[in-house]
């Protein structure tokens, strides 16, 4: 693992994670260690299969069943996360591929926001949760969240529906947000509207940010730091300007060029590190 050259210490330290199916102990995550500083937006970028998204779920404790953590460790805020319950409340959210999937068809979006609020604000009256609420649509630049709080999923947008999870994913006040190819299923306007909110939303809230994605030009945009997976394995990690000037896996040299090293680098218009960069 390359030494990051953020000198405090890391927000999320994972060493060594291994994951598999328990009867095989075949790995389909290999020792992978890295780590993500307070305020960062650290990209993991891999074909499919690569076992990105497993990794992501593994930080959560909501791996599916037949997979398992063979070993490796993963501390957060300075704790080892262990068992199921010690993810509970720890400050990671995660927003998932397909927006569709993941919000209720049959549920109003207030009424999905209200039940996330709940499971973080117990002591909340209603009228308080829903005022925090809205007030969540609004950091998520929900167009006229008052109105949109009595909408139901199918009445929404794509890139509405992605900000409704953003704002699920906000409502416990993380201080990590996992995004799993959060722009995959938008068309190039409005994945370029996601993005920028994330790095606002880093920005705004010193909010760290594992972004998933198979895509190095969305990486190229957002982060600072890059990992790249092949076949379950870290293959090479560095910056971005490392990682596009100057690749030295074969892997990360094959999806460098399918983007194009100098059109992604032109994209960075600014820095995307908000805790860092004002």
């Amino acid at each position: 693992m390359i030494e990051s050259e953020t000198p405090d210490e890391p927000l999320l330290e994972v060493e060594d994670l291994t994951l598999g199916l328990e009867a095989s102990r075949r790995p389909i995550v290999d020792c992978l260690s890295f780590r993500v500083h307070a305020g960062q937006i650290v990209g993991v970028v891999g074909e499919s299969g690569s076992g990105k998204t497993l990794t992501g779920l593994s930080l959560l404790g909501l791996l599916p069943p037949a997979i398992q953590r063979l070993g490796g460790t993963i501390k957060f805020d300075g704790r080892l996360l262990s068992r199921s319950a010690d993810w509970l409340g720890r400050g990671i959210s995660m927003v998932f591929q397909e927006p569709m999937s993941a919000l209720n068809p049959v549920l109003s979006l207030g009424f999905q926001l209200n039940e996330a609020l709940v499971g973080q604000r117990r002591r909340m009256s209603r009228e308080e949760r829903k005022a925090k609420g809205i007030s969540l649509l609004r950091q998520v630049a929900m167009p006229d969240p008052e109105s949109r709080w009595n909408a139901f999923p199918h009445q929404l947008s794509g890139g509405q529906k992605q900000r409704a999870l953003l704002a699920m994913a906000l409502a416990s006040e993380p201080r990590l947000l996992v995004a799993d190819e959060p722009t995959t299923a938008l068309d190039v306007t409005v994945q370029a509207q996601v993005l920028r909110l994330l790095m606002n939303l880093n920005h705004r809230l010193g909010l760290s940010i594992l972004l998933i994605t198979h895509d190095l030009g969305v990486v190229a945009q957002t982060c600072e730091h890059v990992l790249v997976m092949d076949e379950g394995t870290l293959v090479e990690e560095g910056s971005v300007d490392q990682i596009f000037g100057r690749p030295s896996h074969a892997k990360t040299q094959e999806l460098v060029a399918a983007v194009g090293a100098e059109k992604a680098l032109a994209s960075r218009s600014h820095p995307t590190s908000g805790a860092r960069h004002p």
